[in-house]
């Protein structure tokens, strides 16, 4: 069985499977693209992608969840309309937030559930993400596989 492990960002693990010391690795498609425009001579294949998933997510204290979130989710999706919000949108690439739902994480969740056992293997501290109630995971791993 391949050892598996934790390096941290992306362009960490791209660095360890271009160094030779990961035989592949995970790396989202937005900053594979990325790197890659930045560096045309690197040689990487696609050896699999998963179902598409949002860009980034903002989650809050399960505590503050029903308190708190409901403003900061009405803030975020305003911030668009003013001047001040743009610009700090601008600030690190974006042009506005979008709300999504947990359906659309199934695909991360899907995956956390195929890993099992192995999570600990991995090397990231805590337990995997909790599949959310009431979200099914098939036994199969089609679930995770961005062609089904």
């Amino acid at each position: 069985m391949p050892k598996r492990m934790w390096v941290g960002t992306h362009d960490d693990v791209a660095n360890e499977v271009l160094a030779g010391r990961a035989e592949a690795g995970a790396i989202k498609n937005l900053r594979l693209d990325a790197m890659l425009q930045q560096h045309p001579d690197w040689k990487i294949r696609r050896l699999a992608e998963s179902r598409e998933v949002p860009n980034n997510a903002l989650l809050v204290r399960a505590d503050l969840a029903d308190s708190l979130g409901p403003r900061i989710r009405e803030i975020l999706l305003a911030m668009d309309g003013q001047e001040q919000g743009r610009q700090a949108l601008q600030g690190f690439g974006a042009v506005r937030f979008i709300p999504c739902s947990q359906e659309q994480y199934r695909p991360i969740y899907c995956m956390a559930e195929h890993i099992g056992p192995a999570w600990s293997m991995i090397g990231i501290a805590g337990p995997p993400p909790r599949t959310p109630a009431g979200m099914t995971i098939p036994k199969d791993e089609e679930c995770c596989d961005a062609n089904s």
